[in-house]
């Protein structure tokens, strides 16, 4: 069922230990109901698209951010959390992507 792999998916994506991406996954969630079908299609490609991108991208941004803000102990944080979102943020977006393409073909 939709709900169960969506519910997966908030699993996996709370792996990241990434609030601010996980408000944006629950806010993706949240419109769809008030999307038409072929919005929630394009959804669900975009969270696939968009969980291979910053998992990609966060093993470099994360450490830099950490650094940033806290310094050595930031930088090992942020390479820490880029590493599990490299795996965790993908996962995410095929299971996400595959959540949204039921709810909307169960419609």
């Amino acid at each position: 069922r939709s709900s169960d792999l969506g519910s997966l998916g908030q699993r996996i994506a709370s792996l990241t230990f990434n609030k601010q991406y996980q408000k944006k996954r629950t806010k993706r969630f949240q419109k769809l109901s008030s999307q038409s079908v072929g919005q929630n299609l394009k959804s669900g490609g975009q969270a696939l698209a968009l969980g291979f991108f910053h998992g990609v991208t966060g093993i470099v941004w994360l450490p830099i951010k950490g650094a940033r803000m806290e310094g050595a102990a930031g930088f090992f944080k942020g390479l820490g959390k880029g590493i599990v979102g490299t795996v965790a943020r993908p996962a995410a977006g095929m299971v996400d992507m595959a959540a949204i393409t039921l709810n909307t073909l169960g419609r």
